[in-house]
């Protein structure tokens, strides 16, 4: 019996592994350095949300965009994302 318990328990993690893709979850966004505008107008040009998934591997294309919608607002000079 604990042979069949170990055998079960190695083939569901191995099935688990293989099952996980390679996502992200947007827990929050902070806003730093910024003085004029407001927190609300930021976040509304954000293609990103918190509680949002995001494929690694669109991520920086994701980004690049947050940074474009931020940058033709024309009420910035620079902008990291």
């Amino acid at each position: 019996m604990p042979k069949f318990i170990f055998a079960f328990f190695i083939m569901f993690t191995t099935i688990f592994c293989q099952g996980q893709k390679d996502f992200l979850i947007v827990d929050s966004i902070c806003i730093e350095g910024n003085k004029k505008t407001k927190n609300k107008v930021i976040l509304r040009e954000l293609n990103v949300k918190p509680g949002d998934t995001i494929r690694v591997g669109s991520l920086e294309k994701d980004l690049d965009q947050c940074s474009f919608n931020l940058m033709n607002t024309g009420l910035f000079s620079s902008a990291i994302v």
